[in-house]
């Protein structure tokens, strides 16, 4: 089997994982959710206010980090929000899994064990470090 090949089956296994069924079915309940989307809607405004304030070399006012604080706190407090966000994180962490493990084979590490994921970076000084 060529790498293309191989690159064709991981791709069809991610399109059907669980994680991003329910990412899919998360996304789906908040866009259903009228609170959900004047929430979004709102963020979506501010935060293009927000940026253009950055790229002319503004800072936001103190008022202004309140509303991103107050937009925060509405979005967290919103349970498809809420849900799609963790259906999200969850979906990013097997991708993040996903690319470690490639760049673990590429490189021939198999990773030292050590930090959440067994990660090869756990150490400043690579895994002779570790143990």
């Amino acid at each position: 089997m060529t790498v293309l090949e191989k690159a064709k089956e991981l791709a069809q296994a991610i399109a059907e994982c669980d994680e991003l069924k329910e990412v899919r079915a998360a996304e789906t309940r908040m866009t259903l959710d009228p609170d959900a989307q004047d929430i979004l809607r709102e963020f979506q405004i501010k935060q293009r206010e927000f940026y253009n304030i950055q790229v002319n070399g503004g800072e936001l006012t103190e008022e202004q980090m309140r509303d991103v604080e107050r937009i925060e706190n509405r979005m967290s407090q919103n349970e498809y929000i809420r849900k799609f966000v963790g259906a999200q994180e969850r979906f990013e962490a097997l991708l993040n899994s996903v690319n470690m493990i490639i760049a673990q084979a590429i490189s021939g590490n198999s990773g030292c064990g050590c930090g959440d994921n067994g990660a090869a970076d756990c150490c400043d000084s690579g895994c002779s470090g570790c143990n």
